[in-house]
C-alpha cells in the first residue's frame, strides 16, 4: 500500500515534466548548413527527420530547412540566412495551445492550418501577427525592418 502511494505521488509529480519533453515539431528537410540549438548546445543537422522541442532554435546559415508541426499539420520553410525559435504553451485548462514562432532574421514561408485548439503567433522584431488558416511570407531584414 505504501509503495503504491509513493508510486502514484511520483507519477503525478513526473507527468508535467514528461509532457514538456514531448516534441512539438519535426525538422523534415534540411539542405546545406543548418544549425539547431536544443537546450544550451548548438549542433549541425546531419540527418532528418529531427524532433524539435519548445525553446529550440533553428538557423539556416548556408542552407534551407522545413519544419512540420505535429499538433495541426502547419508547415514552415526557412530560406538561407534565417534564424528562429519555436515554443508552445498550454493553457492551464489544457484545452488551447499558444504556439509562438519568433523570427529573428531571414525569410520564412508559412502555411498555418486552421485549428480551434492552437493559436499561432508569428513574432518579428517589429511586429506580432496572430494567424490561423493562412499562408504567406515573412521577411526580417534587421531589428528595425520586417514585413509580412
Amino acid at each position: 500500500m505504501k509503495k503504491s502511494i509513493l508510486l502514484l505521488a511520483f507519477l503525478l509529480l513526473a507527468l508535467p515534466a514528461l509532457a514538456q519533453e514531448r516534441a512539438i515539431a519535426m525538422l523534415t528537410h534540411a539542405t546545406g548548413e543548418v544549425m539547431i540549438r536544443q537546450g544550451e548546445e548548438w549542433g549541425q543537422v546531419d540527418a532528418t527527420p529531427l524532433d524539435l522541442y519548445g525553446g529550440d532554435k533553428v538557423a539556416t546559415e548556408q542552407g534551407r530547412a522545413e519544419i512540420y508541426f505535429w499538433r495541426d499539420g502547419s508547415t514552415l520553410v526557412l530560406d538561407v540566412g534565417t534564424n528562429l525559435s519555436i515554443t508552445e504553451t498550454q493553457e492551464p485548462t489544457g484545452w488551447r495551445v499558444l504556439r509562438r514562432i519568433q523570427i529573428f532574421l531571414g525569410d520564412v514561408w508559412f502555411e498555418l492550418k486552421r485549428s480551434f485548439r492552437t493559436e499561432t503567433e508569428l513574432v518579428t522584431p517589429t511586429a506580432v501577427g496572430g494567424l490561423r488558416g493562412t499562408q504567406g511570407m515573412v521577411h526580417v531584414r534587421s531589428e528595425e525592418e520586417s514585413e509580412f
